[in-house]
């Protein structure tokens, strides 16, 4: 089995259009690794894989021309049988100058007898590689524009204006500057082809296309992470659909789930509230893969929105208040009970879950202090009431979308999940006030962690609007203020264990539970300050 790391590396593969469905004959990979070689026949692309280009011409009927690779594409190109695919990945760099950049993509195209199915934008490098953008659709790029790219900073800003000034935000004027290339094209006159993404035969038609372009996005976080394909026709604005593909058929399960989620949130919410989670449209099965097709949403993401360095911070604010009362009102409709707290209770949601996180990582004496006091304040509050809600349990600004006042709430995948009400808020207020204030440093991040949780005198505006949010939604859902420490604590201690129990699945966990894991870190912040968080 290669290793799964590896699968982050041929995201590329749903681009391809391959026969008739089925897994590439023999496939010729260069400027690649044998450990990549592995990952592509694990995954079931190719049935054999060469790292060298066959003595005999016209023997391979897909050729990989990694950006690595030193052969020139005519003399690589002469192992393609007619009809043969190529994925070729080339800087603009190593072309003319910008303006005539594609010129000499065509001319070399066409020297080695090639003729292009699709020319994308792949950014931010090849290796990762975290979008691949259509360049020859209009539409693809001027909504990735719009809808996702974030001008942090004044620089972003400059950027994206003159992008926006001199392009249109039109993928097709934009190309000639783009700085890499990912380049789809077939051996023999032109053809057309439909991506291995799009070509499932219960597809609509209208995906099926040879003039629909995907734009997919990809994850770098880990193997387990899905690839999400947009199509473009060549006059849309907006995608046709979303549809998202599992890497490896171990993770079909997260496909699946979501896709059983939306039909089961979407027939118990009722009034506005329905048309705030996207359409289930299909499950589908390709290469012992499965695919989810569902509605798009509409707008922004909140990360493009809130993060956005021009925007005023009032305006910030309107998509914080907008995201919180949503989910007061999600979690008042999917409200599962609304217990009471007694050692059933508590022994669920505090002395359970911190025994957990003793036996995965260990405690030290501060985290020892704050979970004796998390396990005190429970005994507190026996007799008060708790609600017990469905989670989304990754409610972060990604994936909450705004067009004007209507959101929409994406990427049910680790949904249901049954919890108390507020730990969805919790994590949300954490990340947007991250996005808010454009931090990536995760030494910044940590101190507006604290300033935003453990420090309530800081002056600073949009955390003092992140409390007030919280506060507001712990009123309007009946939530005794005593709990607000104990969720806190649960809220952390529950990443910090799916956190590792993923890396573990994957892998990729090493012999230090602790390393690399954030909510471990914001635990620490909490157990420093148990006192302030308990007082």
């Amino acid at each position: 089995m290669a290793h799964l790391i590896d699968l982050r590396w041929i995201d590329w593969r749903f681009l391809l259009p391959k026969p008739a469905g089925r897994e590439f004959e023999h496939l010729v990979l260069l400027g690649g690794s044998e450990e990549l070689a592995d990952a592509i026949l694990a995954c079931g692309l190719a049935r054999r894989v060469s790292l060298q280009v066959p003595s005999q011409p016209g023997g391979a009927d897909a050729l990989i021309l990694l950006h690595r690779a030193r052969l020139p594409l005519d003399q690589a190109a002469r192992c393609l049988r007619r009809g043969g695919v190529l994925y070729w990945e080339v800087a603009r760099s190593e072309l003319c100058r910008a303006p005539c950049a594609l010129s000499c993509l065509g001319v070399r195209l066409h020297r080695a007898r090639l003729a292009p199915l699709g020319i994308y934008w792949a950014a931010p490098s090849f290796e990762p590689c975290s979008r691949y953008l259509p360049l020859d659709v209009p539409g693809a790029f001027r909504w990735y524009m719009r809808n996702l790219y974030v001008s942090y900073t004044p620089r972003d800003w400059l950027v994206e204006g003159g992008v926006r000034l001199t392009t249109g935000s039109d993928g097709r004027r934009f190309a000639p500057f783009a700085p890499r290339y990912a380049v789809v094209a077939a051996a023999g006159d032109a053809v057309t082809r439909i991506p291995s993404a799009l070509q499932h035969p219960d597809i609509p038609p209208e995906l099926r296309q040879p003039a629909v372009r995907p734009l997919i996005l990809t994850s770098g976080v880990d193997a387990g992470s899905r690839s999400v394909v947009l199509p473009f026709t060549g006059s849309g604005d907006r995608p046709l659909a979303v549809l998202k593909v599992s890497r490896l058929p171990q993770f079909n399960v997260t496909t699946e789930r979501e896709h059983a989620t939306l039909e089961a949130i979407r027939a118990r919410l009722r009034g506005p509230m329905v048309a705030t989670i996207p359409r289930p449209l299909g499950l589908l099965w390709q290469d012992d893969l499965a695919m989810s097709l569902e509605s798009c949403a509409p707008g922004r993401s909140l990360v493009a929105s809130s993060g956005r360095w021009w925007r005023s911070r009032e305006q910030k604010v309107r998509d914080l208040r907008m995201a919180a009362d949503w989910l007061v009102e999600f979690q008042w409709q999917m409200q599962i009970s609304r217990n009471i707290w007694d050692a059933e209770e508590t022994a669920k949601w505090v002395h359970g879950p911190l025994e957990a996180y003793a036996t995965a990582f260990g405690v030290t004496a501060s985290e020892d202090r704050l979970f004796a006091a998390a396990r005190s304040r429970a005994r507190a509050l026996v007799g008060q009431a708790l609600p017990i809600v469905w989670l989304h349990n990754d409610f972060g600004p990604w994936n909450v979308f705004r067009d004007q006042q209507q959101l929409t709430v994406l990427d049910w995948e680790w949904g249901p999940d049954a919890g108390p009400a507020l730990c969805d808020l919790i994590y949300f207020v954490t990340h947007w006030a991250q996005v808010a204030h454009g931090i990536f440093d995760e030494r910044k991040q940590l101190a507006c962690f604290f300033d935003l949780f453990v420090r309530h005198d800081s002056p600073d505006f949009l955390l003092n609007a992140a409390r007030s949010a919280l506060e507001d939604a712990r009123l309007r859902l009946g939530i005794a203020p005593g709990f607000l420490p104990i969720l806190h604590v649960y809220t952390w201690v529950d990443r910090a264990l799916d956190h590792l129990a993923r890396k573990r699945s994957l892998a990729e966990a090493g012999p230090d539970p602790r390393a690399g894991n954030r909510f471990v870190r914001y635990i620490a912040i909490l157990a420093s300050h148990a006192e302030r968080l308990f007082g």
